[in-house]
């Protein structure tokens, strides 16, 4: 696990680890005054450790989705430190704690984020924008340069989705679930506003523009 990102705001240092899986997937954990909360998980043990070494109690999990390089590590994360398990609704998972709705604002110890449904590989999927250090974990939504489609949501919809996200604040810093070109690197962070110059699908102005670009892609 290494640390991509550290800043302060209000006087709250808040730092980001990344850790990366064997098929190209990134989850993560924000930390700040003692308490982190991560988001997707495949390696339990691996955070249990991480968390001792550095001190910190898990408070919560955020599954941006379903896929299993995003859940694997759930149950034994949440049977080791006891935190709450949070994501999308999915009624086959037993290990889910609180379920989220698009739009949702939560607190949770020193963080607060606020939830954005958008597809991914899926279409039960959610981003979580935390907005006092301007941090969005994008979860399977969006890769740089690139979006995720969902085969299980229309198009039009998707754009929307997309719309939604781009009026977060251009300085909002982007935490991918997967990036399509393995071999980056993934602690390179750009901000929504840079991505907005790079990635042709945040560049379309209309559901057709957005539409054509996802039925050439693959």
């Amino acid at each position: 696990m290494t640390k991509i990102w550290s800043a302060t705001f209000q006087e709250i240092p808040f730092e980001v680890y990344q850790y990366k899986t064997s098929k190209g997937g990134l989850g993560y954990l924000i930390s700040a005054s003692g308490q982190a909360v991560a988001i997707d998980i495949i390696d339990g043990p691996l955070l249990v450790e991480e968390l001792e070494k550095n001190h910190l109690i898990l408070s919560a999990l955020l599954l941006t989705g379903y896929d299993e390089d995003h859940i694997e590590g759930a149950t034994y994360l949440k049977e080791k430190t006891e935190c709450l398990v949070i994501g999308p609704p999915h009624k086959e998972y037993a290990f889910l704690d609180q379920d989220v709705a698009d739009g949702e604002e939560n607190s949770i110890g020193p963080f607060s984020f606020i939830v954005y449904t958008m597809p991914g590989c899926e279409q039960d999927h959610a981003c979580y924008f935390f907005s006092e250090c301007l941090a969005l974990f994008c979860g399977d939504s969006m890769n740089h340069s690139s979006c995720k489609k969902s085969l299980d949501l229309p198009d039009q919809l998707y754009f929307e989705a997309v719309q939604r996200i781009k009026k977060l604040p251009p300085k909002t810093l982007l935490f991918w679930g997967h990036d399509p070109q393995w071999g980056e690197d993934h602690s390179i962070l750009r901000s929504l506003g840079e991505e907005v110059l790079l990635n042709p699908f945040l560049r379309a102005q209309t559901p057709g523009e957005f539409i054509t670009l996802c039925e050439n892609s693959d």
